[in-house]
C-alpha cells in the first residue's frame, strides 16, 4: 500500500465490543474517481488475505483538510470509534463541531 501513501487521509483496523478481535478495516483515500477507489479497495492486503468479504465504498469531503498523521491527539492506544452516518439527501451537519481537536478527519458525503 507504500504506493498510496500521498492519498491516505486515514486508516486502521475496526475491533469488535472487545476491542481485541479484528472485524475489517477502513481507509480514507483522495483517489480521482470511483474506479480508482475499487482497485485500491480490491488490492488492499487484508481484503486479499480475505479477512473480511465485503467492501463499501462511499463519496466524501475531508472538510478539516489533514489527515491522521497531522492528528493533534495522543496516538498511542485509547478508545477511538469510526462514525459514519449514511443516508439520502443532503447531510443533516455540516457545520463543524466545537471539538475539533479531537477529530482525525470529518466531513459530509
Amino acid at each position: 500500500m507504500d504506493r498510496y501513501a500521498k492519498e491516505l487521509i486515514a486508516r486502521g483496523r475496526t475491533f469488535a465490543d472487545d476491542g481485541e478481535t479484528p472485524t475489517g478495516s477502513v481507509h480514507i483515500v483522495d483517489l480521482p474517481d470511483p474506479a480508482a477507489a475499487r482497485a485500491f479497495a480490491f488490492d488492499e492486503p487484508t481484503y486479499q488475505a480475505g479477512a473480511y468479504r465485503d467492501v463499501l465504498l462511499r463519496r466524501w469531503r475531508n472538510v478539516l483538510g489533514r489527515t491522521m498523521w497531522d492528528c493533534p491527539g495522543d496516538r498511542s492506544g485509547g478508545n477511538r470509534y469510526l462514525v459514519l452516518g449514511l443516508g439520502e439527501g443532503q447531510a443533516a451537519d455540516l457545520a463543524l463541531p466545537p471539538d475539533q481537536d479531537e477529530l482525525i478527519a470529518y466531513g459530509p458525503p
